[in-house]
């Protein structure tokens, strides 16, 4: 019994490792410097422009259209955001 246990413990992780790595691939390179990576490669992937605040501090992200910005939930939803 503890032997099965242990064998469903070691697979459970395994697949988590696997499904991790892949979701990292995913994300954009220009992504890389964001804190959240995720939301920027949504943004990016479904065409919106990020631009730089005038002070330097940070991004702006515009979309263009309401289209997009439900590409953009559908596509944080698929990377496990249940929010989007």
């Amino acid at each position: 019994m503890f032997s099965i246990a242990a064998r469903l413990v070691f697979v459970t992780a395994a697949l988590a490792l696997i499904a991790t790595s892949v979701d990292a691939q995913a994300i954009d390179p220009r992504c890389a410097k964001f804190k959240d990576k995720v939301r920027c490669h949504c943004w990016v992937a479904n065409g919106a422009a990020i631009t730089p605040e005038v002070d330097g501090k940070g991004v702006r992200v515009r979309a263009t259209s309401e289209e997009m910005m439900e590409q953009v939930i559908a596509c944080m939803r698929r990377m496990g955001r249940p929010n989007g």
